[in-house]
């Protein structure tokens, strides 16, 4: 008899522990609300105004909203520690972390045009 038949965990398959049935779920809850914030993040920055313009609405009846620092970006990240095994959850979790105007990397990124842009401006 080969090593695999002799334990039970080995000849299942992917494991089927109420622990890893857990993570999991929490995994996937973690993308999905992280998702939702980060597309949330990219609508509130980029297309809720443009869309408030093509209703025929006026610039100064416009109301500018903020986001969810942060959270979206982290949620996508944290929960890609369950589910990094998921072929198209990585490629996914990419682009919204990507597209997340509340994250970090736009943050450092706008400092950092800001700092090249008052030194260049002369101010």
């Amino acid at each position: 008899m080969c090593a695999r038949g002799r334990h039970r965990a080995w000849s299942r398959g992917p494991s089927t522990s109420p622990l890893a049935a857990v993570l999991t779920f929490i995994s996937w809850a973690a993308f999905l609300v992280g998702g939702f914030v980060c597309l949330l993040n990219f609508y509130l920055s980029w297309l809720s105004y443009p869309l408030h313009r093509l209703r025929g609405l006026s610039p100064e009846s416009f109301r500018s909203h903020s986001g969810f620092s942060f959270i979206g970006s982290i949620l996508v990240i944290v929960s890609l520690v369950g589910l990094h095994s998921e072929s198209t959850v990585v490629p996914i979790a990419i682009g919204l972390i990507a597209i997340d105007t509340g994250g970090i990397h736009w943050f450092l990124g706008a400092q950092v045009y800001h700092a090249w842009h008052s030194r260049h401006r002369g101010g």
